[in-house]
């Protein structure tokens, strides 16, 4: 899929500073179209009247259909209302209970809502996103503009579906909550050891100093905050917002809850005798591996180039991994570290067993 043509827009005047837009959010919504209708098997092969990404959202339930309980599946898809500046959850559920404060229930299509909830902005796409709301009276429609939910705060949607079910009258021991990420990772950053008083931390920033795993020094200006805001979305909501749902479902935070978080993990580790971080065991294998590693670390998130498809299906199979006896990437714990008491399953193994528990699958 092209996620956009290459952009004239001004903002890209700032793009030798690694700040401004990439893409252009009118042909992401015709890329977005075209890649969803050619794989609608269900039109196709007449099952549905028009293709799904063109239908409302309160209409795909029933072309789901219910789930193991008989319940019928609903949608709920995060937008960042670019004017009124607050979040907006699009819903199939047309009666849910978390809409009762609303005069009036808005219709989006498919397509809509994801084009909206996926137009991040500031270094990924140059205009809000452009989207049609329909009251279901049919008395209003109307075009609004939206950023990607991330905005909001919900770049890891699990608060949103939490809200959903509970004010619908889901019990909180009822819920199983499976929140899937598509990885994490950053160099060890120790850019505050250099001024601790602790001898040891001390001595790890010096060994560290010229180590490119590792981030020591700092520096301020304009372009680089700009730098730093556009990205913060995509940092640490994702962590807080399953430590706040496992603590609303499991508020004294005992291992037992009923959220699995499963997100690959790609952080240097720490070696006890050198004090230098390394590469994780899986990847300190041979010089290409270790580059591979650093790239990875480096990599945007859209990423589309055949050579970053690679490395990122290498990370897959590098992390999906069911012999514990092997080297393997780490999954994203919920809180805590291996040395102390934590919540979350460490491994992808230990997570996709956790989660048949809950289920009884």
């Amino acid at each position: 899929m092209d996620l956009g043509e290459k952009l004239t827009h001004p903002a890209c005047l700032l793009r030798p500073w690694k700040v401004g837009p990439k893409y252009s959010t009118r042909e992401k919504l015709i890329g977005l179209v075209n890649l969803l209708e050619s794989e609608d098997q269900l039109h196709k092969r007449g099952k549905i009247n028009q293709p799904i990404v063109k239908m409302y959202l309160d209409e795909i339930p029933a072309i789901i259909g219910e789930n193991h309980n008989k319940q019928s599946v609903q949608l709920v898809i995060v937008g960042y209302d670019y004017f009124r500046r607050r979040v907006n959850f699009f819903r199939s559920r047309t009666q849910s209970a978390a809409t009762k404060f609303s005069p009036e229930f808005f219709r989006v299509t498919l397509g809509h809502a994801i084009h909206a909830s996926s137009n991040a902005p500031v270094n990924y796409f140059d205009d809000p996103a452009t989207i049609t709301l329909s009251a279901s009276s049919g008395n209003d429609t109307r075009s609004t503009w939206f950023w990607d939910g991330g905005v909001s705060g919900f770049n890891n949607p699990v608060l949103a579906g939490l809200i959903e079910a509970m004010t619908n009258r889901v019990r909180p021991s009822d819920c199983k909550v499976l929140t899937i990420g598509t990885g994490t990772g950053a160099r060890a950053i120790i850019t505050d050891y250099g001024s601790s008083t602790d001898p040891i931390l001390k001595e790890i920033y010096n060994a560290n100093l010229n180590n490119k795993l590792v981030i020591t020094s700092h520096n301020f200006s304009f372009l680089r905050d700009v730098e730093e805001l556009a990205t913060s979305i995509l940092a640490d909501p994702p962590d807080s917002d399953t430590y706040i749902a496992y603590s609303i479902l499991r508020p004294e935070l005992d291992p037992l809850g009923n959220i699995v978080r499963i997100n690959p993990t790609m952080k240097p580790e720490l070696h006890a005798t050198s004090k230098k971080y390394k590469c994780p065991p899986v990847y300190d294998t041979d010089p290409t591996s270790r580059e591979n590693f650093q790239t990875l670390l480096d990599m945007d998130m859209d990423a589309v180039e055949q050579s970053q498809v690679n490395l990122i299906k290498d990370l897959c199979d590098k992390f999906i991994v069911h012999d514990a006896t092997q080297p393997r990437l780490p999954n994203q714990l919920i809180r805590g570290d291996l040395t102390t008491t934590y919540l979350g399953q460490p491994y992808y193994k230990e997570a996709r067993e956790r989660w048949r528990d809950i289920t009884g699958d």
